[in-house]
This record gives C-alpha cells, sequence and structure tokens, in this order.
C-alpha cells in the first residue's frame, strides 16, 4: 500500500505538466512528455496516466468530442507539493477549490491546445519553443501610489507565457486568450494593466513581451477592438488622456491611475505597433504562424515576421 500512495519520479513530472495548465487534454499531455524525453510514444503516456489515476493522483473528466481531460486531485496536489517542495496552496488543484469549473475548463482547454499549435509551427519554420506555461499559472503583482496619494495594488495574469528561440535568441510572447464576452472596456482593462505593471518595473525589463489577444469570436470583435486611431499620432502628452479612444490599446492606457505622472517617453516605447497582436482562434489554428495578425495600428503582419525580425 505504500507503494501505491508514494509519487515516483515520473508521477512527479506528468502531475508537474498537468499543474502547468491545471486542465489537460491528453493528447497535449502526451506531446509535452514525448517531446521533454519522458516517454517514447503515446500508448505508454495512456499507461502511466492509468497508473497514477489508480493511484488518486489525478481525475478525468470529457470535453468536447469526447477528449479525455485530466487535472489533479487533493491527493495530488499534495503528493506534487511535497515532491517540488512547495506549498500546497500553490498548487492547481480544480478538485480542492471550485470542482469541475466547466467555464474554467472550457478556458484552460483552448489554451493547453494553442501548445500543440505552436508546437507545430515551431518545427515547420525550424524555431525552438523553449518554454510554454499554461493557464492561471503566471501572476505578477505590481503596486504604485495613485495622484490621489492612494496606494494601489493589482497583477496580471497572461493565459500563457511563450518562449521562441531562434539560433541563441529569444523572442518572449504573452497570449490572451478571449471567448468574446468580454465587453470593450473589460479588454481594455488589460491593457490599462499591462502599461501599469511596465512603469513600475521599467527597470527590471528592458520591454513587455509581445501580446497577442486571440478571441474565439468573429473577425468584427477584431475590428471593434483594433481600429486605426486618429487620436494618436504616436506622441503621447498628459493632453492624451482626456480623448475618447476607439482603440482597445489606446482606451485602455487613458484609463491608467497614475498616467498623469509616467513620463510620455514610456508610453510611447509602450505603443510601439507591433507589441501588441490580434487574431481570432480559427485563422490561427489554421494558418498558424503565417496567418495575418492586426498590430496596434490595425495593419497586417505575419507573427512569423515578427519572429526572425525580433530574434535577430
Amino acid at each position: 500500500m505504500l507503494v501505491e500512495n508514494t509519487a515516483r519520479f515520473n508521477d512527479i513530472q506528468i502531475m508537474s505538466v498537468v499543474n502547468n495548465f491545471r486542465f489537460i487534454p491528453l493528447k497535449v499531455l502526451s506531446e509535452i512528455l514525448i517531446d521533454q524525453g519522458i516517454y517514447s510514444s503515446y500508448q505508454a503516456v495512456s499507461r502511466a496516466v492509468i497508473r497514477i489515476r489508480k493511484k488518486g493522483f489525478i481525475r478525468t473528466t470529457y470535453y468536447a468530442n469526447n477528449a479525455k481531460i485530466i487535472f489533479l486531485s487533493k491527493k495530488g496536489a499534495k503528493a506534487l507539493a511535497i515532491g517540488i517542495g512547495v506549498s500546497v496552496e500553490s498548487i492547481n488543484c480544480p478538485e480542492r477549490l471550485t470542482g469541475v469549473n466547466f467555464f474554467a475548463l472550457e478556458h484552460t482547454v483552448k489554451v493547453a491546445q494553442l501548445y500543440r499549435l505552436f508546437i507545430r509551427e515551431c518545427r515547420k519554420h525550424n524555431l525552438n519553443l523553449t518554454k510554454f506555461t499554461g493557464d492561471f499559472s503566471s501572476r505578477y503583482e505590481y503596486q504604485f501610489r495613485a495622484t490621489s496619494g492612494k496606494m494601489i495594488k493589482r497583477f496580471i495574469m497572461p493565459d500563457a507565457e511563450i518562449e521562441i528561440g531562434n539560433n541563441d535568441q529569444r523572442v518572449k510572447l504573452w497570449i490572451e486568450y478571449d471567448r468574446g464576452t468580454e465587453s470593450s472596456k473589460d479588454v481594455a482593462v488589460k491593457y490599462m494593466k499591462y502599461l501599469e505593471y511596465f512603469n513600475e518595473n521599467e527597470e527590471e525589463i528592458e520591454k513587455l513581451p509581445i501580446i497577442i489577444f486571440i478571441t474565439e469570436s468573429t473577425k468584427q470583435r477584431l475590428n471593434n477592438l483594433v481600429v486605426k486611431d486618429d487620436n494618436f499620432n504616436g506622441e503621447w502628452d498628459w493632453y492624451n488622456t482626456n480623448k475618447s479612444y476607439k482603440n482597445a490599446v489606446l482606451k485602455g492606457v487613458a484609463m491608467a491611475d497614475n498616467i498623469r505622472n509616467m513620463r510620455s517617453s514610456l508610453i510611447e516605447k509602450y505603443l510601439q505597433p507591433n507589441q501588441f497582436l490580434f487574431t481570432d482562434y480559427d485563422s490561427f489554428k489554421q494558418s498558424g504562424f503565417r496567418n495575418e495578425l492586426l498590430n496596434l495600428n490595425a495593419e497586417r503582419i505575419q507573427l512569423i515576421d515578427i519572429l526572425i525580425q525580433d530574434s535577430k
């Protein structure tokens, strides 16, 4: 019985990947484990998953098209925490928190499926996917004193953090996955927080990663969020905060609580056109890195061009 309740080295490796995504399809888990050299085949991963499930370390459910979805049990969360030397509270355990929330499940599964897409595209273009951190795994806190004198504490949570290598260079990406249910103001708040975070951490980060907004909704939603706004000509001063913007990024910048305490040069550095890219999920899935994304100025650009250019 002791053996059955003890997590092996491979058990810990598997549960670490599951924890990274919270909910993960078996196919995606298999691809990651094979890519990492932990297992050599899908069949071997399936056998390992069955074994770990019998131990009670993981639970499974089913999603669209009968895809098997894996997540950690309370027992698995405790075993993983011990195995990697962290607190159990830091482990993504849906069973411990709220059970299977199918809204969260859909969101996280889509992000996990993006991993497969990025793996496919990196291999196609001879690039290396050196990092992919999944949904609800990244959280960056920041705080600042607003013009009112009040201390404000906030955080940002990219839906995925990605690092792609080309030779010895690395390009960092953050993904914002959108189900198409948020208002334009809610979307703008994301970019407000990114600016505030960048302003408070300028000394530590040369620039933010490229932020890619991927929506499940129609291309019309993108056209509503990303427009060439004549109210901004590339230069920023305090008067810009009084203007009304349709562009979600510019709207977010104008909403920042400490906007008038920020240097214009920093905001202009933040508002580089190709810093922000927008696309719909189906187009990105179909065309990959050759898909034409919209940038801040509603210009069309292929992601592969940015990946190669930024890694030179």
